[in-house]
């Protein structure tokens, strides 16, 4: 057990309560744990303070077993310098120098070369620098000072005297430098026992009146053949002696005053023997330490006083007389004015036990209690106050209880049933996203803040069923349209003149043509459905008989070929869209194979490469975007496969170890993972099966909360490689 101080020890805590702590175990980076440098009984200076309140304290704690400490001291603290009742919630607990245990330079003490420090109480100030052969010199309290020293001068010789003691010398007297070496056996006059020899075993030491000697132990050697036990004058009686063998003498009797007994059998008995009193009346008085003597009776209406020294009788003095006016039985009694008359009062009255306060009908009754410093409460009943009695508790009760009633005045201490107790933390969440919470939790007085954040010239929209978004920003002046479930919406960019046609009348110049409304004269357009209109004079623009196949019947000669109908023999033309044509008589222009292709399943030797594993050589691709595979959290084990996708995401569970099985290993492939760190917590930690690592060997995860690293793998057909990219910020 030792009394221990350490620097850069840290923890935290969630124990709550004015008890021991109990931190976690595990210090912050940078940090070491008490554990690693305390041992069960050690002492130490600690702090604890509130992570999200004002509570803190400064003490001694010991250490009394793995990660528990017991608040031995309280030094200071937000609780008056009192031991602190935590509340919920983490605290940081570290290893300090407490203020008051500290000794301290003070602020107009600077230390210079050949000043001594010296203590004023709670802390250090210097001395003035003394010169050159002064000593130090203390004036008992306050600050030494530097002396010069008188009466200087040179030993020249030494020498040393046995005198009467017995004890002789040689080597003196030294006039340079020597020894002097005592000798002779120290006289018993001077503390020793003038002998040169221990003397006879067994012997001992014995005085003869004028020197010590050693002699035979006195009284010889004999054998005891009968013991036996008086009580003599002391009241005591014997039984059990002579002892002639072994055996037990006894005592009984009453031990007499005389040899420090009472001479009685009872207390009451043995006070009044032991008591000066000797008159009815007698007080017993103190006349010194440890000492009593009596006090007689004082005289009629005589008052025990006291002169500073002892008491005495003596006559009273001053204000002890007066005169009592008539009153009514049962009433209490005071002084109405200054003076000695003393009156009683019809609004305070006993009887049978039960001061009456008030008079019923008349005065209601009350009762003031005065604060010691200042203030007062009055308790008083109503001026309808029935007839009941309140009957309290036979116990203080249990803190936090609550008085309760049976209904017929009788209470009782009760456990409170919702609604009881302190509230010590409010707290405001809003998940559903836009508006955020500030100023909470309130642990002791505060304001409860809601901001909403958007995008400017966005639109808020519910993302999901019960969260919600902001949209980008909407263009001005553009029409805004939905961008389906959990999708933000837009805008959609209008041709010139949109916006102003919407805000025209339909029917009107300048408005939209609604389905079944007139057209009016447009000056131009693109006319893409249309009943009656006439084809000869309707439309302008027509190629060379076009006006004139629009006239014949379909399926007839010159006419137009509709969807579905028969071609012909066109002589020439641009097919964009058709069935049934056939690709080795009906097509034109293929390159070589090609149409043989074309005629071949597209999973078959020879078609047209679809397959789901295809072998493609040396192709340009440009702009890919590869499938993203989100594993999710995972916990102690987890298997990674690249069915469907190469760039892989997971996230590891809070101070949780991960190993990582690797997918088969084939020559060519490879896979990148983006490995992230739980948000609040992090610390996780993975592996990986069978992978090859570079010179630095197998990465430590990057373990701060919410960090991510990129690892990179690929394979030859035997190993898989492995490379990373650490400390990422998602």
């Amino acid at each position: 057990m030792a009394f221990i101080t350490a620097d850069r020890v840290k923890d935290t805590s969630t124990t709550t309560g004015t008890g021991s702590i109990t931190v976690s175990g595990a210090a912050p980076t940078g940090y070491r744990t008490f554990s690693t440098v305390l041992s069960a009984g050690d002492t130490f200076y600690y702090c604890i303070q509130g992570q999200t309140t004002a509570e803190w304290e400064v003490g001694l704690g010991t250490y009394s077993s793995a990660n528990v400490f017991a608040r031995t001291t309280v030094l200071a603290s937000s609780n008056s310098n009192s031991a602190v009742s935590f509340s919920a919630g983490t605290k940081n607990v570290f290893i300090t120098l407490a203020a008051t245990k500290t000794l301290q330079i003070g602020p107009s003490s600077t230390p210079v070369a050949g000043s001594v420090p010296y203590g004023t109480g709670a802390t250090l100030a210097y001395s003035a620098v003394g010169t050159a052969g002064q000593v130090l010199t203390s004036a008992g309290a306050g600050a030494p000072t530097w002396t010069s020293v008188s009466g200087t001068g040179t030993v020249t010789s030494v020498a040393v005297s046995g005198g009467t003691t017995g004890l002789t010398t040689s080597g003196g007297p030294v006039t340079t430098s020597g020894t002097i070496t005592l000798a002779g056996t120290l006289a018993a006059a001077n503390g020793g026992t003038g002998l040169t020899s221990p003397g006879t075993n067994g012997n001992v030491l014995t005085s003869n009146g004028t020197a010590w000697v050693s002699s035979p132990a006195g009284g010889g050697s004999g054998t005891v053949t009968s013991v036996n036990v008086s009580g003599g004058t002391t009241g005591l009686t014997t039984s059990g002696g002579p002892v002639t063998t072994s055996g037990t003498v006894t005592l009984a009797g009453t031990l007499a005053v005389a040899n420090g007994g009472t001479g009685q059998t009872t207390a009451s008995a043995a006070f009044n023997a032991l008591s000066p009193v000797t008159t009815t009346g007698d007080l017993i008085i103190g006349n010194g330490t440890n000492s009593a003597t009596r006090l007689g009776i004082g005289a009629n209406s005589y008052v025990l006083t006291s002169n500073g020294t002892t008491a005495t009788w003596a006559a009273a003095s001053g204000g002890g007389s007066g005169t009592v006016n008539s009153g009514t039985s049962g009433q209490l009694t005071y002084y109405a004015s200054t003076g000695t008359a003393v009156s009683g009062n019809a609004n305070a009255t006993i009887s049978g036990g039960a001061l009456t306060l008030g008079v019923a009908g008349t005065t209601a009754g009350s009762a003031l209690f005065s604060g010691s410093t200042s203030g007062a409460v009055t308790v008083k009943s109503a001026a309808a106050a029935g007839t009941w009695s309140l009957t309290l508790p036979t116990s203080a009760g249990t803190n936090g209880y609550v008085l309760s009633t049976d209904g017929a005045g009788v209470t009782s201490w009760i456990a409170t049933s919702g609604g009881g107790g302190t509230v010590t933390s409010i707290a405001q969440t809003f998940t559903g996203g836009l508006i955020s919470v500030s100023g909470s939790p309130i642990t002791g007085s505060g304001t409860l803040a809601l901001t909403v954040a958007g995008t400017s010239g966005g639109v808020p929209y519910f993302g999901s069923a019960s969260t919600w978004a902001s949209s980008a920003l909407l263009a001005a002046n553009a029409i805004m349209v939905g961008g389906g479930a959990g999708a933000a919406p837009s805008t959609v960019t209008t041709g010139t003149g949109v916006v102003t046609a919407l805000g025209v009348n339909t029917g009107s110049s300048g408005a939209f043509v609604v389905n079944g409304g007139a057209l009016g004269t447009p000056s131009s357009g693109t006319l893409t459905n249309a009943t009656g209109l006439p084809v000869s004079t309707g439309v302008s623009g027509l190629g060379t008989n076009v006006a004139t196949a629009l006239g014949v019947a379909v399926g007839s000669a010159g006419a137009v070929v509709v969807n579905g109908g028969a071609l012909g023999t066109p002589s020439s033309g641009t097919l964009t869209n058709a069935t049934g044509l056939p690709i080795s008589t009906g097509v034109s222009g293929l390159g070589t194979g090609v149409a043989t292709a074309l005629g071949s399943a597209v999973t078959g030797s020879g078609g047209v490469v679809l397959a789901s594993a295809p072998t493609v050589t040396n192709p340009t691709v440009t702009n890919y975007v590869e499938s993203v595979v989100a594993i999710g959290t995972v916990t102690s084990s987890s298997t990674i496969a690249l069915t469907n996708g190469t760039v892989q995401t997971a996230t590891l569970t809070a101070s949780t170890a991960c190993t990582f099985t690797m997918p088969t290993n084939v020559a060519g492939k490879s896979f990148v993972l983006l490995l992230k760190q739980a948000a609040t917590t992090g610390n996780g930690t993975a592996t990986f099966t069978g992978v090859k690592w570079g010179s630095a060997g197998a990465p430590t995860i990057t373990a701060t909360a919410g960090k991510m690293d990129i690892l990179t793998f690929i394979a030859d057909g035997t190993n898989w490689y492995g490379s990373v990219a650490q400390g990422y910020t998602p």
